[in-house]
């Protein structure tokens, strides 16, 4: 039988499936939709995207082939463990690469049934963890038991039990803060371990010891695990040279921004100023992120003036943004 065109695009799609469709987005928030659901609903090449918040989650197994990660960074999105609930996330005999970016995992208890550690690989074609911070899990931030290639990069640990336990890896572990102990690195040529800030020296493999560096990372605070810019996990400031840059999650920088005090004109100047629709409709679709500034300002009272009951203040919707 020979196909039509038609046909033949119907049968591809069915052949290739996920492939060949658009990626989603999956947008969790407090209160909204939680992490168990999006990871239920997800497929291969879409993105979950975690707001701001504290999120307590039960064991959750992290879809094949997705990237999930926050909207603004690990110091302002934490996982914890909802109490009671065995072990934290799973990635399971996943077959496409999958990433882990920008995420707080905090105070996770080991489970048998769900693996030990806050995160736990197992079995898994090629995961990437990246921008992460783990702190105060009772046995491990990270567990590995894989064949395959696993990369851990820019990633803080403090006041874990264990930072990484790797049973079976292969795969680079770099640019990391690793203030706890490490467990079950071996001279394997396949376990590359660069550029890391390491509580001890000697759970680094003897050939990859001149490359990592054990020194007080000068943490901002005993609970701020951003770094000092004199320290040696700094850009420029590690005993390694300048090649390594930033070493960690979390930037160089202890200062604190102060929120700006404003006027209700002011805020009606900042919205009329990033209104793209207003002043830019043919670009309307690519309006600056700096809209939220004024997006919880959901009604604009207007007055008009005169003596008649029609002509009492009223509220008037402001409009949808961009």
């Amino acid at each position: 039988m020979v196909l039509r065109p038609i046909q033949f695009f119907l049968a591809s799609l069915l052949a290739f499936g996920p492939s060949m469709t658009a990626a989603s987005t999956w947008h969790v928030t407090p209160g909204g939709l939680n992490i168990e659901a999006a990871m239920d609903s997800c497929v291969a090449g879409d993105t979950v995207l975690v707001a701001p918040g504290e999120y307590a989650v039960g064991p959750v197994r992290v879809a094949d082939g997705i990237v999930f990660r926050s909207e603004e960074g690990p110091r302002v999105t934490r996982f914890t463990q909802y109490p009671g609930a065995p072990g934290g996330f799973g990635c399971t005999s996943l077959n496409r690469v999958t990433a882990i970016e920008g995420l707080w995992f905090d105070g996770f208890t080991g489970h048998a049934n769900e693996g030990a550690g806050a995160v736990n690989i197992l079995s898994c074609l090629n995961v990437r963890i990246s921008e992460c911070v783990f702190t105060g899990n009772d046995v491990a931030g990270v567990v590995v038991n894989t064949e395959f290639d696993v990369t851990i990069e820019h990633c803080t640990f403090v006041n874990n039990v264990m930072a990484i336990d790797l049973t079976s890896a292969r795969g680079t572990l770099e640019h990391c803060i690793v203030w706890d102990p490490m467990a079950g690195i071996s001279a394997d040529p396949f376990i590359l371990v660069l550029c890391n800030d390491l509580l001890r020296i000697t759970d680094a493999p003897p050939v990859f010891r001149g490359a990592n560096f054990s020194s007080d990372p000068s943490f901002c605070s005993a609970t701020d695990y951003r770094v000092m810019p004199s320290s040696p996990c700094a850009p420029g400031q590690s005993p390694l040279g300048t090649n390594c840059g930033l070493i960690g999650a979390l930037p160089a920088d202890c200062s604190t921004t102060p929120a700006k005090s404003t006027t209700w004109g002011g805020l009606k100047a900042l919205y009329r100023k990033h209104d793209c629709r207003a002043h830019y409709p043919r670009y309307s679709r690519a309006c600056p992120r700096t809209m939220f500034v004024v997006s919880i300002l959901t009604r604009r009272l207007a007055f008009t003036f005169g003596t008649s009951s029609s002509r009492a203040p009223r509220l008037l919707p402001l409009p949808v943004r961009c």
